[in-house]
């Protein structure tokens, strides 16, 4: 009697622990299950903001201003009219790669910073030659080879170039008008750095502000969307410079380029 119910006993106690392992392997299976499909997803999600990140690129892509190819055509022609024909052909020379740069850059979401400063060196060499004499650029900038390594949202140095040629330096009343552009490695990333010596930003004035705050808004979502689907992280900022007794004199837009994966350090 005592072996029987010993056996019974036996058997009861096999029986819970093969229900028991039955349950935690159960309940292990649906936690299992369960965080497959969480990390599917997020897998999924994430593909998915990275593609309408890329479709919303493609679609706020910035193009080039009309008015600007207006102005730099009625130059040339200006030239052409007071038979300066050598000036002609040069700023025509430059016109035509500029706007082949920028039709072969449109297809592209990021280039190389050496192709971006290329198209900035034209842009500026077409807008001095609607400033005539009493503007100048100067860009100052790493080796080529380090520049290819590095990319960024085609012309957006030139987002912040043309704000600071319109809103900065065509109003100001200075002898000469000055911009300096400078790329150089500092703190751990890449800066680029927009130097103007024009007006003060008219922050006050109601149309200026409206305007100003479209651009910024344009170039922001680019950034956001650059931010998204790339390992390099931009960030910028504006700031207004003083001179020693606390007048405007001019701004400075400073881009900061971080690389996620130590690229940086790497070109160092």
């Amino acid at each position: 009697m005592n072996a029987i119910s010993g056996l019974i006993g036996t058997g009861l106690i096999v029986v819970l622990v093969i229900s028991f392992m039955q349950y935690r392997n159960l309940k292990l299976k649906q936690s299992t299950n369960a965080l497959l499909q969480k990390l599917e997803k997020e897998l999924t999600q994430a593909v998915y903001e990275k593609n309408l990140a890329q479709a919303e690129m493609l679609a706020t892509r910035i193009q080039v201003n009309p008015h600007f190819l207006f102005n730099c055509l009625n130059s040339i022609k200006y030239q052409i009219q007071k038979k300066e024909n050598d000036q002609a052909i040069k700023y025509l020379v430059v016109f035509s790669r500029f706007i082949r740069m920028v039709l072969e850059t449109s297809r592209q979401d990021v280039i190389s910073l050496k192709e971006e400063l290329e198209l900035t060196n034209y842009y500026l060499t077409l807008e001095k030659n609607r400033f005539n004499d009493d503007f100048t650029f100067q860009i100052n900038s790493l080796r080529s080879e380090l520049l290819q390594e590095i990319t960024i949202p085609p012309l957006l140095i030139q987002s912040f170039i043309e704000s600071a040629i319109w809103h900065g330096l065509l109003p100001s009343v200075n002898e000469e008008k000055r911009l300096v552009i400078t790329v150089s490695f500092k703190n751990g990333g890449l800066e680029i750095r927009i130097d103007d010596n024009g007006v003060k930003r008219k922050l006050d004035s109601i149309d200026p502000k409206v305007k100003a705050s479209i651009g910024t808004e344009i170039v922001q979502e680019r950034i956001d969307l650059f931010n998204k689907t790339n390992d390099s992280k931009i960030q910028w900022k504006i700031i207004d410079k003083v001179d020693e007794i606390g007048l405007a004199c001019g701004t400075i837009v400073v881009i900061s380029l971080f690389y996620v994966k130590g690229l940086i350090k790497e070109l160092v």
